[in-house]
């Protein structure tokens, strides 16, 4: 049986003119199921709900009509040569942008209809994801706790060899996987599905770590491996069926992976060549699905393990290894979040600057710290030489996606960050106080040239800092 509250906010829209397209796209929008948007359009069409949307509200509608035949009068004698409209007569000026409907067949495009209720569609129940989700979760977490009673028992009563019981662990993990595919292809068992899979990849994690750690059935390269197979599983399987879950739940196992196979000595490449594989995993995820969840976990695990390994295992000789890993796990941060912008025209979020700037925070102060015992006069220089890159990102963006501002804004704002804070890293005394006015000064000379907002807005901050410096330092 269709949902009421579909049903109820699919005719408020059709009463409005709203079409059958448009409402679906607003209903999955929300996280509706397709399965009941599509019942609820079609018990709504067989009652005539998209029928006719002029009515309800005759006299707005004749108003508007009689609007715009006036307005395609009065733009046929402009085609024709006529006259010019007098500043009085003539209609409020058209944006290019605007499209003029001609209703010589007597109709008026939807969008122009007046509609007495909000195009917000109704969200979904808690009734809803109680039983559509968490009981989904708690469905999949039943499961294991059964399997796991079940393996205990026959572990301590030794039913089960050793090996019998990695092959048991790997066999029932890749029995979920196969059966979270095939759910996967069914609407009614989609987000099921996600946790059948997710609790698939968790028993094969779990079963290669114990045929490592616990029984040393496999070496640690074959640990290694085994895992970023199941790592690339998960991956895969995230973008097969658009499972964000899914590949949160991949994720999670891949950054696990280090510590879960760790013996105590330090193998600096190998796990941080180990980690850029899932960075550059992640960032062919990103050209495709643009899951800001998913991004954060990446983000998070990237630099947990990195100052994991920093805090046990660092030493000034390896200077080199560490700063050459660090800027290529800021870089690919830094493209991350704007691939979309760039290759899919799709604009960017707030979310995006957020994770941009703390990306950037994390690497320069890293780097400032790590760098500045024996490079520090080069310091200023390696800061310039970054905001050179980012405003050469913004520049990009701009140029691809020009109606991206956040984009333009995140990357522009990073490079001049930089510029400013290069200033003291590099200089000295009243120096530092020249240079900043100097900056503020070609700031705001930018500002007005390009018309930008943003840039005047920083050129005033940068003299507020120049003037504080003056008055209260010097």
């Amino acid at each position: 049986m269709a949902n009421q509250e579909i049903i109820r906010y699919i005719k408020e829209q059709a009463a409005g003119g709203a079409s059958p397209e448009r409402v679906k796209d607003a209903l999955k929008a929300v996280g509706w199921p397709e399965k009941e948007i599509m019942e609820a359009l079609a018990a709504v069409e067989a009652s005539g709900g998209f029928a006719a949307p002029a009515a309800g509200r005759p006299e707005e509608i004749r108003a508007i009509r009689s609007a715009l035949d006036e307005l395609n009068r009065r733009l046929a004698r402009l085609e024709a040569g006529g006259a010019p409209l007098s500043q009085a007569a003539a209609p409020r000026e058209l944006k290019k942008e605007e499209k003029v409907f001609s209703i010589r067949e007597g109709a008026v495009p939807p969008e122009m209809l007046p509609s007495s209720s909000s195009f917000e569609p109704p969200r979904e129940s808690v009734e809803t994801k109680i039983t559509g989700k968490w009981f989904a979760g708690l469905g999949i977490l039943a499961i294991l706790v059964g399997i796991g009673f079940f393996l205990k028992y026959a572990f301590e009563n030794n039913l089960i060899g050793v090996t019998g019981r990695i092959i048991l662990g790997v066999v029932v993990g890749l029995v979920l996987l196969v059966l979270g595919d095939i759910l996967s292809r069914k609407e009614k068992y989609k987000q099921f599905s996600f946790f059948i899979s997710g609790g698939g990849l968790a028993v094969l994690y779990l079963s290669i770590y114990a045929a490592f750690n616990y029984y040393h059935l496999i070496s640690q390269t074959a640990a290694f491996i085994f895992m970023i197979l199941v790592t690339a599983a998960g991956a895969i399987l995230s973008l097969k069926s658009s499972g964000k879950i899914l590949a949160g739940i991949s994720l999670l196992g891949g950054f696990l992976t280090p510590f879960l196979v760790s013996t105590g000595t330090d193998n600096q490449i190998a796990l941080f060549g180990y980690i850029t594989v899932l960075n550059l995993s992640f960032l062919g995820v990103s050209m495709f699905k643009k899951w800001n969840g998913i991004y954060v976990l990446n983000f998070l695990g990237t630099y947990a393990t990195f100052f994991s390994w920093l805090a046990s295992y660092y030493a000034e000789e390896k200077l080199a290894p560490t700063i050459a890993f660090l800027t290529l796990f800021f870089v690919i941060f830094l493209l991350a979040p704007f691939l979309t912008s760039i290759l899919r025209r799709i604009k960017s979020e707030n979310e995006d600057v957020i994770l941009s700037v703390l990306n950037a925070g994390s690497y320069f102060i890293t780097a400032y710290v790590l760098l500045k015992p024996d490079y520090e006069p080069y310091l200023g220089f390696f800061f310039v030489l970054w905001a050179a890159l980012c405003l050469a990102g913004a520049s990009l963006i701009s140029r691809s996606n020009p109606e991206d501002k956040t984009g333009v804004l995140a990357l522009g704002g990073i490079g001049l960050v930089l510029v400013t804070v290069a200033v003291p890293v590099q200089l000295s005394g009243m120096w530092i106080t020249v240079a900043w006015a100097v900056e503020a000064a070609l700031l705001l000379w930018f500002g007005f040239g390009l018309k930008s907002a943003g840039i005047r807005t920083f050129a005033d901050i940068v003299s507020a800092i120049a003037v504080v410096r003056l008055f209260f330092f010097e």
